[in-house]
């Protein structure tokens, strides 16, 4: 994961990590684009958000 800001909270009691602005999450099949991704460090349930817009959209370009 590759992005310009990366917080992490931790006061709630839950652990949640969140990157966000130009976020780009590659793998070897796979590149996705989103302008933001929370990640509950304790379940590793990943929420992908475009940004409020309705005009953002997540980009995903598989390498087959």
């Amino acid at each position: 994961i590759t992005c310009d800001n990366f917080d992490i909270n931790m006061e709630t009691g839950i652990a949640i990590a969140i990157a966000y602005n130009n976020v780009v999450v590659t793998n070897p099949n796979s590149i996705m684009k989103a302008s933001m991704i929370t990640l509950d460090i304790e379940t590793k349930e990943i929420n992908i958000n475009p940004e409020g817009s309705k005009k953002s959209k997540v980009k995903i370009k598989t390498n087959q």
